[in-house]
């Protein structure tokens, strides 16, 4: 009997060996893949970093692959491929992004960090707009440091917008060694200054948005009252002004022109939205013209310097650009563009988008693992130097009291 023990013991111990051991394959044959594919598909990928550098890294994860799991591959590859300095070039996998999460989402304010969302089980959601100070007694400035080496932190800005994602992921915070298990003890600060610890279990990703609260203020500024559209305009009749919210540098015709024509119809034509923003200054008296790409993480900037021209020939008047955190890629091109037809003046908060950087990007799958890998295709030279970010001229940073 101790024999026969013995026996199945042994089949199961090299059954798992075998198995990790191709699993091992499998990620060694991607990572060859992407050692060749990415530097020939992407701009400059060597511009910021030495080749030989890069093979080296690849070689080290090559050997740690035996004791590492499929999550582990992927942030080692994010990290090494961070190192390029390109924040549009990244790697992520279903895996990664389907793990398990902490049921709560962040916002980065003036004062810090601040529970914008979270779930309804356990009452959870009793921490909405409260202070994050630390998980697992690891400050959230210390956090950040750790997990800036997942990210490329060519600013701040960018740093506070990426941060509340990755805190939100049990998998980055096991990586950077915060926590080890699922449970996580978070530490809040309440508007009384009163600071307490919380337990935190994860659940898996895709069920974090089932019953999900969101923090109500008492009032929503009129720009806020629709985040989901990718433009949008109102007049402003008392005050004369013409405030244009642009969320995302997408339309219809951006998407017939790629070929995604079940995605072109669902949304607005652009042309048509330029037509009617015309149509304002040419009928209606306007003081100022606000253009708010606070929100505008990007898409293709060209319908945007479009409008931008035909504003700037058709309106002579004061024209103010909104920029944020969230100001990135075309929102940054279109940004330039408005302060080169319209003469614009920038409010708000500096850019997490570099004026001169990579773009245009492209994907492609690992053949084993199917993580995708983004890459860019083009470089944007855009302004002399090379600034970090756009800086306003008036600066402006929402405050958790103002929100």
């Amino acid at each position: 009997m101790r024999t026969l023990f013995l026996f199945f013991c042994l089949l199961f111990v090299s059954g798992t060996a075998s198995a990790q051991g191709f699993k091992a394959y499998q990620w060694r044959k991607d990572i060859a893949f992407l050692e060749k594919e990415l530097p020939q598909r992407h701009k400059d990928f060597f511009r910021h970093y030495p080749e030989p550098d890069f093979r080296l890294a690849l070689d080290s994860l090559r050997e740690a692959l035996p004791g590492l799991e499929d999550w582990e591959v992927v942030l080692r590859l994010q990290e090494i491929i961070c190192r390029a300095g390109d924040s549009h070039t990244a790697i992520t996998s279903e895996g990664l992004r389907n793990g398990p999460a902490y049921p709560l989402d962040f916002h980065w304010f003036e004062e810090g960090l601040f529970v914008m969302g979270a779930t309804t089980v356990a009452s959870l959601d009793t921490l909405l707009g409260k202070k994050l100070l630390a998980v697992n007694g690891i400050a959230v400035d210390e956090i950040a440091a750790r997990a800036a080496r997942l990210m490329v932190v060519d600013n701040a800005s960018i740093l506070r917008l990426r941060l509340p994602r990755l805190i939100s992921s049990s998998y980055t915070l096991r990586y950077i060694g915060v926590v080890e298990g699922s449970s996580a003890v978070f530490t809040f600060r309440n508007a009384d200054g009163f600071t307490f610890n919380l337990p935190v279990e994860t659940v898996p990703a895709r069920s974090v948005e089932s019953a999900f609260a969101t923090f109500q203020p008492e009032a929503y500024a009129f720009t806020e009252r629709d985040n989901r559209k990718p433009f949008w305009h109102e007049y402003l009749e008392t005050e004369q002004i013409l405030y244009i919210r642009y969320n995302r540098c997408t339309s219809r015709e951006v998407e017939t022109k790629y070929g995604n024509r079940k995605k072109a119809r669902q949304l607005p034509s652009f042309e048509k939205f330029s037509q009617e923003v015309l149509a304002v200054l040419e009928t209606r008296p306007v003081k100022k013209l606000v253009f708010d790409v606070s929100n505008n993480p990007g898409g293709s900037s060209q319908q945007g310097t479009a409008l931008a021209e035909k504003i700037g020939q058709a309106y002579h008047g004061d024209v103010f650009v909104v920029i944020g955190k969230r100001t990135y890629s075309s929102a940054v091109l279109n940004t330039l563009d408005f302060q080169q037809y319209c003469r614009a003046t920038l409010v708000g908060e500096p850019t997490s988008g570099r004026p001169n950087h990579f773009g245009e990007v492209r994907k492609f799958r690992l053949p084993y693992s199917g993580a995708t890998v983004m890459y860019s295709t083009k470089y944007f030279q855009k302004v002399d130097g090379d600034p970090v970010a756009i800086e306003p001229d008036i600066p402006i940073e929402l405050s958790f009291s103002d929100f």
